[in-house]
C-alpha cells in the first residue's frame, strides 16, 4: 500500500508532543476551532431566550461544523497518489454530505405547518445513508494486497455489510413505523446506537491491523469520534425512552454533541503528519476472514513445539541443505544416490508450492524441521465479525 503521505520525499516522524504541535499548526483544525467557538457562544450568552438558544442548537448548530468536517476531508485531496485512498477519503466525504443533506432537510421541514412520520422517516433515511457510506468507506480501505482473490472477498464484505444495515432499519425502523408509532422514536434511535457500536468494533480491528503509523492515527481518532456518536445516542435514546428525564435543546447537556466534529476533523488532517512505520502485519486470508501465518520456525523447543515440513512422505532432516555421506577405506566421500534423489524431489516440490503462493499473491516462508511426520498446514486465527 502507498503512504498516506502527500510528498514525495517523507519527513522524519513526530513524536507525540509534535504531532500535537502540527495539529495546533494546521489551517484547517484552527478554522474548526474557530467555529466551534462561534457556535458555542449563544450557550454563554447570558439573558438570551431560551426559546432562541433552543432553535439555535436544534436548526443552525449542526451545518457550519458539518461544512468544515467536509474541507478537512477534500483539503488536498489531489495530492494522494494513491486512487484506492483517495475513494477512502472521498466515501467519507460522501457520509458527511448525507449529515449536511439531514441537517438541510430539517431548516426545511421546520417551516412546515406540521411533521410528519413522512418527515422522520425521510430524516432517518439520510442518517442511514450516512452510516452506509462511513461502512463501505471503511471496507474500501487501502491495503497492501491485490489479488483477485483479496478483491473478491472486499466485494463480499460491503455487499454483506448493506444486507446486515438494511436488515437492521427493518427490524428497528421500518416495522416499528407501521406497527408501533408510540415506540418509533426510541426504536430507531437504537438503530444508530447498533451503527455506532459496529463502526467501533471495526475500528478497532482496523487500527490493530493498520499498515502503518498515519493510518493507526486516522484510524485511532475515527474510533474515538465513533465512541463519541455512540454516547450521545444512547443519552438521546435513554431520554426518549423516558429512562432519564426530558431535557429541553439548547441546556449545556448539549456540549456532550460538539467533541466529535473536533475529533473527525482531527482524524481527517493527521493523515499528513508523518509516523514511524509499524511492522509488516501478516498477510490476509481473504476468504477465511483471518490471518494467514507462516508455519513455525522457531528451533526445536524453544516454544515447546515443531514446525511441519512441506511433504510428511519424505523426511526432512537428510535434506535440509545437507547429504548423507559415507567414506570408504581409502578416504574418498562418497555421496548417497538416495539422499540425492530426495533433495531433488524437495527442491522440485518447493519450488512448485512456493510458486502457486506466488500467483495468489500470498508468498509465504516455508519452515523446515526434522518431523517427518507432519504436513504443512498454516494456522488461522479468526477475526471478529465486522
Amino acid at each position: 500500500m502507498s503512504s498516506i503521505s502527500t510528498s514525495d520525499s517523507d519527513p522524519p516522524p513526530l513524536a507525540a508532543d509534535s504531532v500535537f504541535t502540527a495539529l495546533l499548526k494546521d489551517p484547517i483544525v484552527r478554522l474548526s476551532g474557530l467555529v466551534m467557538a462561534v457556535v458555542l457562544i449563544p450557550y454563554f450568552l447570558p439573558g438570551l431566550d431560551p426559546d432562541r438558544r433552543a432553535t439555535w442548537a436544534a436548526l443552525y448548530s449542526d451545518p457550519p461544523l458539518l461544512l468544515v468536517c467536509l474541507l478537512a476531508f477534500q483539503f488536498r485531496l489531489r495530492r494522494i497518489a494513491d486512487p484506492d485512498e483517495r475513494r477512502f477519503w472521498n466515501l467519507w466525504t460522501l457520509a458527511i454530505s448525507a449529515w449536511l443533506l439531514k441537517s438541510l432537510l430539517v431548516l426545511w421541514f421546520a417551516r412546515q405547518a406540521e411533521w410528519t412520520m413522512q418527515t422522520d422517516l425521510t430524516l432517518n433515511g439520510c442518517y442511514f445513508l450516512f452510516y452506509s457510506f462511513a461502512a463501505i468507506a471503511l471496507e474500501t480501505r487501502p491495503q497492501p494486497t491485490a489479488s483477485r482473490q483479496a478483491q473478491l472477498a472486499q466485494i463480499v464484505e460491503r455487499v454483506g455489510t448493506m444486507v446486515f444495515f438494511v436488515g437492521l432499519l427493518i427490524y428497528f425502523v421500518i416495522i416499528p413505523a407501521f406497527l408501533d408509532p408510540v415506540t418509533y422514536e426510541s426504536s430507531s434511535l437504537l438503530l444508530f446506537v447498533a451503527l455506532d457500536f459496529y463502526l467501533i468494533v471495526r475500528l478497532v480491528g482496523l487500527r490493530r491491523d493498520a499498515p502503518d503509523g498515519v493510518w493507526r492515527r486516522v484510524y485511532g481518532w475515527l474510533l474515538v469520534t465513533a465512541a463519541l456518536w455512540m454516547v450521545t445516542d444512547a443519552i438521546e435514546t435513554l431520554i426518549w425512552a423516558e429512562v432519564l428525564p426530558w431535557v429541553e435543546d439548547g441546556s449545556l447537556l448539549d456540549l456532550l454533541w460538539y467533541p466529535s466534529y473536533l475529533t473527525w476533523v482531527i482524524a481527517a488532517r493527521v493523515r499528513e503528519i508523518p509516523a514511524e512505520e509499524l511492522p509488516a502485519p501478516p498477510v490476509t486470508n481473504a476468504l477465511q476472514g483471518g490471518r494467514r501465518r507462516t508455519p513455525q520456525t522457531d528451533p526445536v523447543g524453544q516454544r515447546g513445539h515443531r514446525s511441519r515440513s512441506l511433504f510428511s512422505s519424505v523426511p526432512a532432516e537428510p535434506f535440509a541443505g545437507r547429504f548423507e555421506t559415507n567414506q570408504d577405506e581409502s578416504g574418498h566421500r562418497r555421496v548417497g544416490k538416495r539422499a540425492a534423489k530426495n533433495e531433488l524431489l524437495f527442491e522440485k516440490g518447493r519450488n512448485v508450492v512456493v510458486a502457486g503462493e506466488a500467483d495468489r499473491g500470498m508468498i509465504g516462508v516455508v519452515g523446515l524441521d526434522d518431523d517427518p511426520s507432519g504436513a504443512f498446514s498454516p494456522s488461522r486465527s479468526a477475526r471478529n465479525l465486522c
